[in-house]
């Protein structure tokens, strides 16, 4: 069981399937879920909405930062003294573990931020914001914050660079940490960038912002 409530934000378009799925796979370990929709449609009906709130999304094409933003505003007026946001891609699939061991790495560190090593058993709690290998940089699709620090994403990346911006602001808030032993599915890599010219434009002018920020790039 987790220590304090944890509540996840999913921004969505057009899978409903992989969705489900997703919400499936964390249902009995968080709360309440809000999935920021981004489509033209309303939501399907499914086994697991009771425990959900669609929050429609209209903005096209979308601003990530901002949708993760209105999902953590959500959740801002808990009345819980702490309390975890788990942001996730509605691609992910997460084992029935992963709450529990993000949270338990966070909560029992100095950290802001806590995401899954998707590729060894090592953990590491970063402090400084400087580049990282890739295989050691933030999950973007999946990472917990504390809420009650009331962190917030940089809306002016739209598209990318939100989570690294965020990963390298809180390594200066006492660190962020990659967590072994909680890997993650993750089904389309940047799918939906590669399909999307105007995203995969706005990726290029997100890390333009994120240089021109930071001095330099995450990788």
């Amino acid at each position: 069981m987790s220590r304090v409530p944890t509540y996840a934000v999913i921004p969505t378009y057009q899978r409903w399937g992989w969705l489900y799925d997703c919400i499936g796979s964390l249902h009995n370990q968080v709360e309440h879920f809000i999935v920021l929709d981004n489509n033209d449609v309303e939501m399907q009906p499914g086994e697991y909405l009771p425990k959900t709130t669609v929050v429609p999304y209209a903005k096209r094409p979308p601003n990530i930062s901002e949708m993760w933003n209105i999902g953590i505003d959500f959740f801002s007026t808990v009345e819980d003294t702490e309390w975890n946001i788990l942001i996730v891609n509605d691609d992910v699939v997460c084992p029935d573990n992963l709450v529990f061991t993000l949270e338990t790495a966070l909560r029992d560190s100095s950290a802001a931020l806590a995401y899954p090593n998707q590729f060894t058993d090592e953990a590491i709690l970063h402090t400084v914001a400087k580049p990282t290998p890739f295989e050691k940089k933030i999950a973007g699709f999946c990472f917990m914050l504390r809420g009650e620090q009331g962190l917030r994403l940089d809306e002016s990346l739209v598209w990318w660079f939100g989570d690294d911006d965020l990963d390298w602001t809180c390594r200066q808030l006492g660190g962020s940490y990659m967590v072994p032993g909680c890997r993650v599915e993750h089904r389309d890599p940047d799918g939906n960038t590669k399909r999307n010219p105007l995203l995969t434009a706005q990726a290029v002018r997100d890390q333009a912002r994120f240089k021109q920020k930071w001095g330099r790039i995450p990788v």
